[in-house]
C-alpha cells in the first residue's frame, strides 16, 4: 500500500513538472509573439523619389537610414524607392556616385 501511494505521489509530481514545463514554454512563445508584434508596429514605410537639379530621376541612388548598415533601398528606373524604418525621428542619407551626399531628416 505504501509503495502505491509513493508511486502516485511520484506520478503526480511528474505530471506537475510536465504541466509547468508546457506552461513555461507557452508563456515564452506568447511573449515572443507579443514582442514581434510590438516590433512590427514600431515601423513605418517611407516612399520617395530621388531626382537631380533638372528633375530627372537618379536611377540607382542609394537611400540608407543614418547609423544603420542594414536598412536601405536603391532608387528604381523612375528614381522611386520604398523603405521601412523604425518609427520616430530618423534621418535618411541619399547618395549617388559623383554626387554629394544629402541628409534628409
Amino acid at each position: 500500500m505504501k509503495n502505491q501511494v509513493e508511486k502516485q505521489h511520484q506520478t503526480i509530481s511528474l505530471i506537475k513538472e510536465k504541466c509547468l514545463s508546457l506552461l513555461t514554454g507557452f508563456l515564452f512563445v506568447t511573449l515572443l509573439m507579443g514582442t514581434l508584434l510590438v516590433q512590427a508596429q514600431d515601423k513605418r514605410t517611407i516612399k520617395g523619389n530621388v531626382v537631380d537639379e533638372q528633375n530627372s530621376p537618379v536611377v540607382g541612388a542609394t537611400i540608407v537610414l543614418k547609423g544603420s548598415t542594414s536598412v536601405g533601398a536603391i532608387a528604381d528606373a523612375k528614381g522611386e524607392f520604398t523603405l521601412t524604418i523604425p518609427s520616430g525621428n530618423q534621418t535618411l542619407i541619399v547618395s549617388f556616385i559623383g554626387m554629394e551626399k544629402v541628409e534628409v531628416p
